[in-house]
């Protein structure tokens, strides 16, 4: 399978874990049941039909299951920040009085190398190049941590 084709949510999929369908259920074929008409009925269940067919592929559904999947990432990084941030606040703790001043050291050299960077930034060449040294200074502050 390819990256691309994993990435895309399987929209099919979370249609029918999604209220739409609970309301698009009780809509259809509830109402369709309530008539009390068979014909009510068969209308009912071909609207629910219909809705399984293209609703799961229009541009209304997929923003809103988008949008809900997005809140999702966001709450996975926001989790895996936090679990970061504690696990580099321990090592940070178990540092000697030395050791942390040196790290001090180290942290002051590449906020003025990341912030000298950040001046003379411009041109999109650039600040992908940018992005790439501010990472590679995160992991090698992370590497004298370890």
């Amino acid at each position: 399978m390819s990256d691309a084709s994993a990435s895309v949510p399987a929209y099919r999929r979370l249609f029918w874990r999604s209220t739409e369908h609970l309301y698009f259920a009780v809509g259809t074929i509830g109402i369709g049941f309530a008539s009390g008409e068979p014909l009510g009925l068969l209308i009912g269940a071909a609207a629910y039909a219909l809705a399984h067919v293209y609703l799961p592929d229009s541009g209304w559904f997929r923003r809103r299951a988008d949008a809900r999947l997005q809140v999702v990432e966001r709450a996975a990084a926001a989790a895996r920040l936090a679990e970061f941030e504690r696990q580099r606040a321990t090592l940070l703790g178990n540092l000697s009085s030395e050791r942390r001043r040196r790290h001090q050291a180290l942290a002051a050299v590449c906020e003025e190398i990341s912030s000298a960077s950040a001046e003379s930034g411009g041109g999109e060449g650039l600040s992908i190049s940018l992005e790439t040294r501010l990472r590679k200074l995160d992991e090698l502050l992370w590497t004298f941590l370890r």
